[in-house]
């Protein structure tokens, strides 16, 4: 009898020394932790371009770059636009092509040289350049302009 009495006391408190689970966490779930950890730093685009660092691909450069720092600022001056978003503008390196970030859209636009007027346009968007300062209109309505 004073056998079983010490036996059932060892258990009971082996049992009570058991760290509590909580309600809500399952082995499943620390499984999944374990399986899918964050990167920092893993948001390579499709053409290896890491959006986290402010990279972006340029198809006129062909390579990922920095629009604010190949591009050419362009300011907006059309009120109807939110005055603290700028669009961007990278040169072809043999100035055939221009590609045109929008804060509207998502991804660039692509202008072609037009040897008759010396802009770049697609029909809709053209781009001057007089003087050192670029004129961005749509439509015939300047939108953008920069230096």
């Amino acid at each position: 009898m004073k056998k079983a009495i010490i036996t059932l006391l060892s258990l009971t408190c082996l049992v009570s020394c058991q760290p509590k689970q909580s309600e809500n966490t399952s082995v499943a779930d620390t499984t999944t932790v374990a399986e899918s950890p964050v990167v920092v730093g893993g948001d390579l685009d499709k053409n290896g371009c890491k959006g986290s660092a402010g990279y972006t691909w340029s198809v006129v450069r062909n390579e990922c770059v920095r629009i604010f720092e190949v591009g050419i600022r362009l300011n907006p001056q059309d009120a109807a636009l939110d005055q603290t978003l700028s669009a961007f503008v990278v040169l072809a390196k043999d100035s055939t092509q221009v590609e045109l970030y929008l804060p509207q859209l998502d991804g660039s636009k692509l202008l072609q040289k037009r040897q008759e007027t010396g802009a770049w346009s697609d029909g809709n968007w053209a781009l001057q350049q007089q003087q050192g300062t670029y004129t961005l209109k749509e439509g015939g309505k300047v939108r953008y302009q920069g230096k």
